[in-house]
């Protein structure tokens, strides 16, 4: 006979993902009964644990009807387990109906959400992570919702102390970037205000189907970039723009929540008759059926234009290369022809100047996604070494020169020149604002392209060359080199010294793009919190992550990459007592 205490779950089919964890339907062997289990990693070494803080919240915060039933955790090695009820989707995931079915759904979600924020609230505590894939729908009613994911809930009373120094950038943003307060992103202390923006922005979502700041292809390639655009149009969109075509009290609410000082409180019941109110009005029932849309009310996606199959050079043509710092850094958006993009000053032209580098492009192609590539090798008038080939006009070849030597015709003024390479032959992502076929003058031919592709390959051995440390670890960094954007220039008889746009040329470097590539990988690092940039200008904190997730090695380990650790001391229920919360929760037994 097995004992009523013993809690046995096996884990069935996998339903999500989330930052830390996976989520399992599962069954209680003891009962047959069906519930969700979420997974993490974590090293046993952990005293204060992710589930073990979601399991107290919850249990703190049961009796509302949009807070889930919790029914035990369980902790063995490498793993932490959490059970709760199973429910059914998200309102991200219903967020594909038309515009009918969302501007039903958003006001009737409001009623709910703030009936749950103002319970939450009224416990001292703050989620911290609205949004709509922590909004689920009751598991078989699917006019309610249940707000998921207390991580990171925490007590919020206090004084607005910020979390870093005054003038410092936050290195991160607390929560979902998309659905973060303007407070998150300067770095200060969450309260309930916070929770309330995070909520209009839900709210917005819903309406629009998506937000002015989250459409992918206004996306920088950094973290860091990502953050201060994100910002920037959060600041420039107020409550009544963002509601222009909607009704006006969705963008008084984010208003109203943003004037709020640290300790206000919204009128929750207010609010709550004022979205029943919008609900009524539309001749919706109350409670709305949030899953009624049916699949025929989605949009048909429309597909991307095909890229154009044709080059805007050739294989063998002379050019010339001009590195672009901007879009190498942010990455290719055209967000910039949207009137709410925020341009970074530090990035103009004229804080990133560079210079047009005579090239032989070698090979043309398009990469998977439909972008054009070029191999190019630079050009100088200084023979830089063996790993150099030398242009010849038609009527200057010459018996002794090398098999090696490049043919041009009449008209070649750069006599002697070489192409070369600088530790590696360096490929590059054409801009893809530029269209226009650039004018052939001089080309190599074909069949000349792979000896000299063979000879320059092989670049610099960097473990021999007499380079200072710094530039050891720079050529390092460049191994593994992508997204390097340039803007190609024609070179012809009337563009020798400068462009055709007047730019001046250089024809003297020996060291092709790597000067002026080497800030721009830095720049784009430090954006994009890479670990190699950050060290050289932040102190580290000391903590030695990898000694908390290294001890795992089952097939299975590469996807439990992401490993818990010690859960900040500021996530944390204030005088709460733990014992008598840890008692009433059940605890798995085991795991099948």
């Amino acid at each position: 006979m097995v004992h009523p205490d013993v809690l046995v779950l096996k884990l069935g089919s996998l339903v999500g993902k989330g930052g830390f964890s996976q989520v399992f339907q599962a069954q209680n062997k003891m009962t047959g009964q069906v519930v969700a289990v979420k997974k993490s990693r974590v090293s046993l070494r952990v005293r204060r644990t992710l589930f073990q803080h979601e399991a107290r919240v919850l249990l703190l915060l049961q009796g509302h009807p949009a807070i889930p039933l919790m029914y035990a955790i369980g902790r063995f090695q490498h793993f932490e387990y959490i059970s709760m009820e199973l429910l059914g989707p998200s309102i991200g995931d219903i967020n594909g109906q038309d515009k009918g079915v969302r501007k039903r759904i958003a006001p009737q979600l409001a009623v709910q959400m703030l009936s749950a924020l103002k319970y939450i609230h009224s416990h001292g505590l703050v989620h911290r992570d609205i949004k709509p894939d922590n909004i689920l729908l009751h598991p078989t009613d699917h006019q309610y919702i249940r707000l998921i994911d207390f991580g990171l809930a925490r007590q919020y009373r206090g004084v607005p102390v910020p979390v870093i120094g005054p003038n410092l950038e936050p290195n991160y943003v607390l929560g979902t970037l998309p659905y973060a307060s303007l407070h998150a992103h300067r770095g200060l202390a969450l309260t309930r205000r916070d929770d309330l923006e995070s909520l209009a922005y839900t709210l917005f979502s819903i309406l629009q189907g998506c937000l002015p700041w989250d459409k992918p292809h206004q996306r920088t390639s950094t973290s860091r970039g990502v953050r201060r655009q994100v910002l920037a149009k959060k600041l420039d969109w107020s409550g009544a723009r963002l509601t222009e075509e909607y009704d006006a009290a969705f963008g008084q609410f984010l208003d109203e929540i943003r004037a709020l000082e640290f300790n206000e409180t919204l009128s929750y019941d207010h609010w709550e008759l004022v979205f029943a109110g919008i609900s009524e009005r539309q001749g919706a029932s109350l409670p709305y059926d949030f899953g009624a849309g049916d699949a025929s009310d989605k949009p048909r996606e429309s597909k991307p234009s095909p890229p154009p199959s044709s080059h805007i050079v050739q294989p063998g043509q002379l050019i010339y290369a001009q590195l672009l710092p901007r879009t190498t850094i942010e990455g290719y958006t055209i967000g910039q022809r949207d009137s709410s993009y925020w341009s970074d000053l530090s990035l103009s032209d004229e804080s990133w100047p560079t210079v047009p580098l005579p090239a032989v492009v070698l090979e043309v192609r398009k990469d998977w996604r439909g972008k054009s590539v070029v191999k190019v090798a630079p050009i100088t008038r200084r023979r830089t070494g063996e790993s150099t080939i030398k242009f010849l006009r038609s009527d200057d070849k010459k018996s002794s020169e090398p098999d090696t030597a490049i043919v041009l015709g009449p008209g070649w003024p750069r006599d002697p020149a070489w192409c070369y390479s600088f530790m590696r032959l360096n490929s590059f992502l054409c801009d893809p604002d530029q269209h226009e076929i650039v004018p052939l003058h001089w080309k190599v031919a074909e069949d000349t392209l792979s000896a000299i592709l063979s000879h320059l390959n092989t670049g610099l051995d960097t473990n021999t060359a007499n380079l200072p440390p710094n530039e050891h670890s720079a050529i390092k960094r460049m191994e593994g080199l992508l997204d390097v954007y340039i803007k190609i220039h024609s070179l012809g008889p009337d563009t020798i010294s400068h462009t055709v746009s007047g730019q001046v040329v250089d024809w003297e470097s020996e060291r092709g793009w790597f000067d002026q590539l080497n800030p721009i990988l830095r720049r784009r690092a430090l954006d994009g919190e890479f670990g190699w940039a950050l060290t050289e200008y932040q102190q580290s904190d000391g903590t030695d992550e990898a000694s908390l997730s290294d001890s795992y090695y089952g097939d299975d380990f590469t996807e439990w990459r992401d490993v818990q650790q010690e859960l900040d001391p500021s996530i944390n229920l204030g005088l709460v007592d733990y014992s008598r919360l840890d008692a009433q929760i059940p605890v798995i037994s085991s795991i099948e």
